[in-house]
């Protein structure tokens, strides 16, 4: 019965396609069509199927021996040998296969093809995203390795879009960052690592804030220790300064071991110029990080910039008669940085947002005259 009433409902073009007789009930149709219609709707899948396979519409056995084949290797005459409907899903797992063949990278093993462009890999030292972080208050990318600030369209021209979800469209580097990887802050602060978590940092020092995230701008040191003979600069540093050569050793060495605390006084290095005390302090500056050492001059304290307080060890250097009231403006302005409190500081950077930093830098005045912090009528 259900073989009449598939030649009665169904019936291929000439080309082979399928055709079904949908009667509506606008159109005059015979009542039995209408009948025949239902009637053919009550059948369950599985008696459709068992009636596709007894009238040679499909072939399962032929059809799964032909998809477990290498379907870049089947030829038309393959194809010819199934019924219509298993040759064109065949053909669809073919286009499939071609367009994965065509897009899928070459194996390192085995040389690229030839008809398809190949594109250089990346070297080693190529920028990744993982490199940056987006600081949300200036709408700027803070460069991992060195703290720098780039814009959104420089990140953007040096990283590729990401794809965060199939099928949808990539998005720029920038948005990715500004979704994955930012900070509410930045800030300098030794001991700590480059993202600290769940701390904001204020006026007043830190603030704990579950979820929030705030950038180390300090460059770690990368001196490796090992055993070798100090007695060369120990012997210079009692030699230059007997009597005050433990507490100068002792002063740098906790610049070098515990950086995030701050000493409440500043070293005056005082001597005539070439007798060494730039061999003095080479060591110790190779120690805690070059980058992490600052050199100014006394003008220079006195401008508005004031980057250097970025400084585990500040050296300010070749101090001398600036005057009675320069040098009363010098030693007030050095205040806030020799002793805390504050606890704080403000960074007031050229082209940057002014930001918080520990008040932790270590000061060291170089000077060849003995009477440089000596007010008249003092």
């Amino acid at each position: 019965m259900l073989r009449a009433l598939a030649s009665l409902y169904h019936q291929e073009d000439d080309n082979g396609g399928l055709w079904v007789l949908t009667p509506h009930d606008d159109d005059p149709i015979d009542e039995d069509i209408k009948r025949l219609h239902r009637l053919f709707n009550d059948l369950d899948s599985a008696e459709i199927d068992r009636l596709n396979i007894a009238t040679g519409r499909t072939n399962p056995t032929a059809l799964a021996a032909m998809l477990a084949r290498d379907l870049l290797t089947l030829t038309a005459a393959d194809l010819e040998t199934l019924p219509f409907r298993d040759r064109l899903r065949v053909e669809n797992e073919i286009m499939m296969a071609r367009y994965e063949q065509q897009t899928k990278p070459p194996s390192p093993s085995l040389p690229p093809r030839t008809h398809m462009p190949t594109t250089p890999a990346a070297p080693a030292t190529a920028l990744k995203h993982e490199d940056f972080w987006a600081y949300s208050p200036a709408h700027s990318y803070i460069f991992g390795p060195t703290g720098e600030h780039w814009p959104a369209s420089t990140v953007n021209s040096r990283l590729a879009p990401v794809i965060v979800q199939t099928g949808a469209k990539p998005i720029p580097a920038a948005s990715y960052l500004d979704k994955t990887r930012s900070v509410e802050q930045a800030t300098w602060a030794p001991g700590q690592p480059q993202i600290i978590e769940d701390r904001l940092i204020a006026d007043g020092g830190w603030i704990e804030r579950a979820g929030y995230k705030t950038f180390n701008l300090l460059p770690p040191p990368t001196i490796k220790p090992k055993v070798g003979d100090v007695a060369p600069w120990v012997n210079h540093v009692r030699w230059f300064y007997p009597d005050e050569a433990e507490h100068l050793t002792c002063w740098l060495a906790q610049r070098v071991q515990h950086p995030d605390v701050k000493i409440n006084h500043a070293l005056v290095l005082g001597g005539n110029q070439g007798v060494g005390k730039d061999t003095l302090l080479e060591p110790v500056k190779a120690a805690v990080g070059p980058w992490n050492c600052s050199e100014v001059s006394p003008q220079q304290m006195l401008g508005r910039f004031n980057g250097f307080v970025k400084s585990v060890i500040l050296r300010i250097s070749e101090a001398r008669d600036l005057g009675d009231t320069d040098r009363y403006g010098f030693y007030e302005h050095t205040k806030t940085l020799t002793a805390a409190p504050p606890d704080v500081l403000r960074v007031d950077e050229k082209h940057l947002r002014e930001y918080a930093v520990l008040n932790v830098v270590g000061c060291i005045v170089t000077t060849n005259n003995k009477d440089s912090f000596v007010p008249a009528g003092g």
